[in-house]
């Protein structure tokens, strides 16, 4: 009977929808049970399946009133009773427990005699209805049992009572079916002339092509419409209707029901440009639709009406991503499309940024490569704690190194002419034999080498590199040239104990030497031009009245020129900036009320200053021109936005650090894209031409040779991983971190809505199910948020929808109906290929499919495979003194945990 069923069915079946299908064999064969089978039938959840139906051997068909029972017995198995003996003697709650039926006693045997009692249970039932208040014997009497022929001769109330529902719902077609009527003598032909879509507003014929009919009966959706042979009928709203036809003649007898189904869709086709737009805040942008069909035009930003022409101008005042919305409507329906508009700050790209999160409070000093890749060196926990490392552009962390050292400053980077890096530590140890270790890093972060110099008192350590990938260095008193590998090629020392060097930059094929002396009690600037052989070729003295001035930064640009930053030692908010040609001419002076924090010159001759402010610490921004010019002024009160010297020019901007609370973050300042909109709002800080700097010649004494010993020294060094993030210091959209494709829709239900499931049919489409009390809805929406399907459920009563799950070419939706399991299977298209009942399962907590097959375990204990067509493979039962939890699935395995219910 396994294996040679549906081929048996196939040899003759009647519609299994309209009949109840018996076949009479000599004999069943059951691969299990052998030949003791007598007969056999599918539940009701099986309705209109070719296997639907039932097989009895034919000893036990019409031979005598006791062998009727087997035939009996099959169909009440057909009109969905279970055995009286199903579920043994769990009897708590009877619609749930046994065979469901709260009147047949609970039973667990297989009787040998008409009189038997095998549970004790019948009393146990919690329902207000469960009939049994004592024990009583098992109903052998039952054509659902199991016991002798002779002792079955009746159904209880419960069983007709569910016969009659299966009958009035699951297996309701048989009620409509005209197998008791006469034969047709001349059965009617004709077939239904009717497209398969239409739009709203458009005039759609219906027609019948035969002449054997002479009486019709067109319904759209279960409602009369005509009873012409042609019809023409126009539809005004969206949908899929079912289209039925009943035609007949003179005989009564000759009856024909013919079914269609027609999708309309809406006439409109909503569009418009630009439907994805980037633009910078306070930007006008005209949409002009492009819809079809409409007649009248609702445009949306952010929810909010805007207009109502076919062409729309706004302007984006707000730094945001906007929603824009057009609905188009005509008579009969409408339809809508979405777009989207970023709009960024009008810093635009030039406050790209990524962030770098510690529990240390490293500070970094970062050193941008021509390619806009950076090495970063940083110092904690009394800058004995460093870090050195390698970020790309975007933020992507190739590698970084860990390691201590003791009493040292913070380490320094910079960049070799061949494209690597040396990290210089100021090791401050008066007891030590040595003040300055020198590391080279390439690229791949392998230390090349590592060496000591003997220099004692080591404060601020300034480098430049030369072309041969080499690094100059001074300290206080000392100059020291050093070589590609490490090997030192030169040493000097200043000839006066009261003059030191302070700053050392190149100068086309020369060297700034920047550095101080006492003349009549005041300490004036020197700046020198040497060659990479530590030779002074000319000096000048920089002064301004006898105002006596400290340093804070000094750079060139790329003719040559000189930039220096001299503060007021008595008076901290008077600052100058000045800019000395390679002829010791003052091009030009600036004084800055303020006190000024950095000053940073990027590869395109702009100088940036960043002046801090106390108590409110804000910071103002300003950039100068090579020729003194004021580019850009603004004010941002981010905390530490930078540490002195820290900030590093790039090839057309500044890269910024700030470090805060564990969380050091780089700001990508571009000057291209900055302007006034960019932070917050112009700061008060003056900025006034100055004139009374002079600059003196002046022949400075020549340095002194002097004798470095080094030696290796390697720091040990872990890998170190960072947390870097990608951020935005402006509000969304971040020009380098947004989501580019936003759609939003609103779904309006024709009814309330009790539950809602979403399902991703693919990447561009997603399923949705929704349910009342009364009314179930199934759609499927694109990726644009457009309805590309929607219909309601065709079955009656109740469908609540749990899950929906999309499974190759189709879409399996799985609920309840009337407590029993509901399954439909539809295809992409809404087409609904099957539905059934099963009523083994009162409800159910979770189902998946996996390998063509679908598992469910119920809230009962059961584990159940089905196949793709809705029919049990097999059932397994867990031991029900447990009880569940959620289950989980992974790759095709179920884990269920269960927790042991206290008796």
């Amino acid at each position: 009977m396994e294996t040679d069923d549906i081929s048996l069915k196939d040899l003759s079946r009647w519609n299994p929808l309209e009949y109840v299908n018996i076949w009479i064999v000599n004999e069943i064969n059951s691969n299990t049970q052998g030949s003791g089978v007598a007969g056999y039938a599918y539940l009701a959840g099986q309705h209109g399946q070719p296997h639907d139906g039932m097989v009895c051997e034919a000893k036990y068909f019409g031979v005598s009133p006791s062998d009727d029972v087997v035939f009996i017995h099959e169909m009440g198995h057909y009109l969905n009773l279970l055995h009286t003996f199903d579920g043994g003697c769990t009897n708590e709650h009877c619609e749930i427990n046994g065979d469901k039926v709260c009147d047949t006693p609970p039973d667990q045997s297989l009787h040998s005699a008409c009189v038997f009692n095998s549970c004790h249970t019948d009393a146990d039932g919690t329902l207000s209805h469960n009939p049994f208040t004592t024990d009583v014997n098992d109903m052998t009497e039952n054509y659902m049992d199991y016991s002798p022929f002779e002792c079955q001769f009746a159904f209880t109330k419960g069983q007709s009572d569910r016969m009659r529902a299966t009958l009035e719902e699951v297996r309701m077609s048989l009620l409509e079916s005209q197998g008791c009527l006469s034969p047709c003598p001349n059965p009617l032909n004709g077939v239904v002339n009717l497209p398969l879509e239409g739009v709203t507003g458009q005039s759609i014929s219906f027609s019948y092509t035969s002449t054997d009919a002479t009486n019709f009966e067109w319904k759209i959706n279960d409602t009369m419409i005509s009873t012409q042979n042609n019809y023409n009928h126009t539809f005004t709203k969206p949908g899929v209707y079912k289209i039925e036809l009943i035609v007949n003649n003179q005989d009564p007898n000759c009856l024909k029901k013919l079914y269609q189904t027609i999708r309309i869709i809406c006439n409109i086709a909503a569009d418009f440009d630009p439907k994805v737009t980037n633009i910078k805040e306070g930007t006008q942008v005209t949409f002009t639709s492009n819809t079809t069909g409409a007649t009248d035009y609702v445009w949306k930003i952010d929810g909010i009406e805007v207009g109502n022409n076919p062409v729309l101008n706004y302007t984006f005042d707000k730094t945001k991503d906007y929603l824009v919305q057009l609905i188009a409507s005509n008579p009969y329906c409408s339809n809508n499309k979405s777009g989207k508009v970023s709009v960024e700050s009008a810093c635009g790209d030039s406050i790209a940024q990524f962030s770098i999160v510690n529990n240390k409070d490293f500070e970094y000093i970062p050193v941008v490569t021509p390619s806009g890749d950076m090495f970063y060196t940083a110092s904690a926990d009394n800058l004995n704690h460093r870090l050195v490392g390698y970020i790309t552009k975007e933020g992507v962390e190739k590698w970084a190194h860990e390691y201590f050292v003791d009493n040292a400053f913070r380490s320094t980077p910079y960049l070799t002419s061949d494209g690597n890096l040396v990290v210089i530590e100021n090791l401050n140890d008066p007891n030590a034999n040595h003040g300055l270790t020198v590391t080279k890093y390439n690229t791949m972060g392998v230390k090349l080498w590592s060496y000591n110099y003997n220099l004692q008192n080591v404060l601020y350590v300034h480098a430049v590199a030369t072309d041969d990938g080499g690094i100059i260095l001074t300290n206080s008193y000392y100059l020291l040239s050093i070589d590609i590998n490490g090997s030192i090629n030169w040493g000097k020392f200043m000839s006066k104990i009261d003059d030191s060097v302070t700053g050392l930059f190149k100068s086309k094929n020369e060297f700034w030497c920047v550095g101080s002396i006492f003349e009549s009690g005041k300490r004036k600037f020197r700046a020198m031009l040497m060659d990479k052989g530590g030779n002074i070729s000319k000096s000048w003295l920089i002064a301004l009245n006898d105002i006596e001035f400290g340093h804070r930064f000094m750079g060139t640009l790329t003719d040559g020129s000189l930039i220096m930053h001299l503060t007021n030692n008595l008076n901290p908010d008077e600052n100058y900036v000045l800019r000395l040609s390679i002829d010791g001419q003052i091009l030009w002076q600036k004084k800055i009320s303020g006190p000024v924090n950095s000053i940073n010159i990027n590869k395109l001759d702009q100088i940036l200053l960043s002046i801090y402010t106390l108590p409110n610490r804000f910071f103002d921004l300003i950039i100068i021109e090579a020729d003194g010019e004021e580019t850009f002024r603004n004010q941002t009160n981010i905390k530490n936005f930078s540490n002195k010297n820290y900030i590093n020019g790039t090839n057309n901007g500044w890269v910024i650090p700030m470090t805060w609370q564990g969380k050091t973050t780089f700001i990508q300042v571009t000057t291209g894209n900055i302007n006034n909109n960019c932070v917050i709002e112009k700061g008060n800080i003056v900025t006034e031409t100055e004139t009374e700097f002079v600059s003196t010649s002046y022949n400075s004494s020549q340095f002194f040779n002097a004798n470095f010993i080094n030696q290796s020294y390697i720091f040990s060094s872990n890998p170190y991983n960072s947390t870097i993030l990608q951020e935005c210091r402006v509000s969304n959209p971040c020009p380098k971190n947004c989501n580019q494709d936003l759609v939003h829709k609103k779904i309006i239900s024709a009814f309330p809505i009790g539950e809602l499931e979403v399902s991703v049919i693919s990447n561009k489409e997603i399923a949705l199910s929704l349910y009342s009390e009364s009314k179930s809805n199934f759609g499927i929406i694109d990726h644009e948020g457009n309805i590309s399907l929607d219909f309601k459920h065709s079955s009656s009563g109740s469908i609540v929808f749990w899950k929906v799950i999309p499974y190759g070419q189709y879409i399996y939706r799985f609920g309840t109906k009337d407590s029993n399991l509901f399954i439909e299977k539809s295809n992409i298209n809404g087409t609904v290929m099957w539905t059934k009942v099963n009523t083994i399962f009162a409800t159910f907590h979770d189902i998946n499919i996996v390998n063509d097959a679908i598992y469910l375990y119920t809230t009962i204990g059961r584990y159940t495979k089905m196949d793709l067509d809705g029919n049990i493979v097999w059932t397994k039962k867990f031991d029900e003194n447990f009880g569940y939890a959620n289950t989980v699935t992974r790759n095709g395995i179920w884990h269920i945990p269960f927790v042991k219910i206290k008796s």
